[in-house]
């Protein structure tokens, strides 16, 4: 019915036109009315072409064949073979009297770079098979090249989970169950991993990860993790040496999301703070909420002239009211906490405190005011961080301006 030479010809005429893999799989599924999806070893969908009306009421006589086209058109909305995709063409080969699906691997130097897909009616095994051959060896430098992008390697059934876990969270309950334990979301910045065999060293000292890369980043969910275990986890992340971002000890799959969103807010203090190279969520949470409201907060005009105050009475005197305020306040306002962390004795911490409330003359033990005075402590670090200037940067709580 199909001439492969006509498909030569095709492919052919498709690498003089841009974009090369989308011409392929639109041409080449028209001319053999097929399903045709070209993926890479991570489940990222670089082109498609589904042959069929999806707003007809039935696609096929055969129920399971309109289901398995349907979530592969869903999967060309958003890029990504999914874990229902998985399943469905798993089932569908299994089926008799259904269509002919073809998931075939594509080789590149480094082992499996993708997937070729194919999806038909016709009953034309032969031709098929050789049809998919030519289109591996023609998109096989394409997969390569998204390849070499990647620095962690996990089965084709993982990465799709972790961008499952991270990026379609409608689709976790098709994750199959995880031991009974808590979470724990690791994020870091591609440009500072110096050394990708670090990850397989953490995965070798806690065999219970999964893995999911953006362009820049790399996210790691570790789970099957005990109340007691949780220490032990932090302290093999630190062994490892990365700078990274890592949240603190979940119980809820579906939450991974909102993780991930936190510890990118944490990152960018990150990048400017320097410093440790291990950011826990518990300590730089609020600092990376701050760091992504500053543009607003600045864009507002919002002033507290009560911290200016604080940092010209030091600046004046050579005190260190504002520094000894900020701990104070970060202990939870408790002066035996916060003169340890200063290294100061109580009665100096008590002094000071009453320098600072006759300066700012407000309460600032009462909850609200403390708040406030916090956040804005906070910004005014992050400000003047990511300026690299020691300059006075006005923010607080006596709010002037519109919003």
């Amino acid at each position: 019915m199909y001439e492969i030479d006509v498909c030569y010809k095709i492919i052919f005429e498709a690498m003089l036109e841009k974009p090369v893999l989308k011409t392929i799989a639109e041409k080449i599924g028209a001319y053999t009315n097929s399903t045709i999806a070209f993926v890479t070893e991570t489940g990222k969908i670089l082109s498609g072409f589904c042959f069929c009306d999806l707003s007809a009421e039935k696609l096929y006589e055969n129920d399971t064949d309109t289901e398995l086209v349907k979530t592969l058109e869903d999967s060309f909305t958003c890029g990504h073979l999914t874990l229902s995709n998985l399943k469905a063409i798993s089932q569908r080969r299994l089926i008799p009297n259904t269509h002919m699906v073809y998931m075939e691997p594509v080789y590149g130097n480094r082992g499996i770079c993708g997937y070729v897909i194919l999806i038909t009616e016709e009953d034309d095994d032969i031709f098929f098979k050789e049809l998919i051959e030519i289109m591996r060896q023609t998109i096989r430098k394409y997969l390569e090249e998204e390849q070499s992008q990647k620095v962690i390697y996990q089965s084709f059934r993982e990465q799709i989970t972790g961008w499952t876990l991270f990026e379609n969270s409608r689709e976790i309950n098709e994750i199959r169950p995880f031991p009974e334990g808590n979470y724990i979301v690791i994020l870091c910045q591609k440009e500072g991993v110096q050394d990708a065999e670090l990850f397989c060293e953490m995965k070798q000292m806690w065999n219970y990860m999964y893995f999911y890369e953006t362009p820049k980043e790399i996210i790691a969910l570790c789970y099957h993790i005990s109340e007691s275990d949780a220490e032990d986890v932090y302290k093999i992340i630190e062994s490892c040496g990365f700078r990274c971002c890592v949240s603190e000890p979940f119980s809820r799959l579906e939450l991974c999301t909102g993780k991930k969103d936190i510890l990118r807010r944490i990152s960018l203090v990150n990048d400017v703070e320097g410093g440790n190279k291990m950011k826990r969520e518990e300590e730089w949470s609020m600092q990376g909420l701050y760091m992504c409201t500053l543009p607003l907060i600045e864009k507002a005009g919002l002033h507290d002239y009560s911290i200016h105050r604080l940092l010209l009475e030091d600046e004046r005197n050579h005190t260190e009211l504002y520094e000894t305020l900020k701990m104070y306040l970060l202990c939870g306002n408790n002066i035996t906490v916060a003169a340890k962390m200063l290294h100061i004795h109580r009665n100096t911490l008590v002094y000071r405190l009453k320098q600072i409330r006759e300066c700012l003359e407000i309460d600032f033990n009462d909850i609200e005011i403390s708040r406030g005075i916090l956040s804005f402590i906070l910004m005014n670090d992050i400000s003047r961080q990511s300026q690299g200037k020691e300059e006075i940067y006005e923010t607080g709580t006596g709010f002037t301006g519109n919003i």
